[in-house]
């Protein structure tokens, strides 16, 4: 399955710098969403707040967001939970 992958965390707080990766910070998505694909999307969030906040943005603006990861859960191994809508 093809997504794009976009990470709303903070500028500071992600540590990637790959380029398959689109990082666009929830405080930024109103301004930037013009260029999210229309494709599948898989998000990256720091919490559970951000990533309920940044899902109701892109749903409200007809994103088909398929799949979530949460980076800083610390509840699962390795810090990530992974969810599926």
């Amino acid at each position: 399955m093809n997504a794009t992958i976009l990470d709303i965390r903070d500028y500071n707080t992600t540590n990637n710098r790959s380029e398959d990766i689109l990082n666009i910070p929830y405080a930024y998505l109103r301004r930037f969403n013009h260029e999210i694909s229309d494709d599948n999307i898989h998000v990256i969030a720091s919490d559970k707040l951000e990533l309920n906040l940044g899902l109701r943005f892109l749903l409200k603006k007809g994103f088909k967001v398929i799949s979530y990861e949460i980076a800083n859960c610390p509840c699962k191994k390795g810090g990530f939970e992974f969810g599926v809508r």
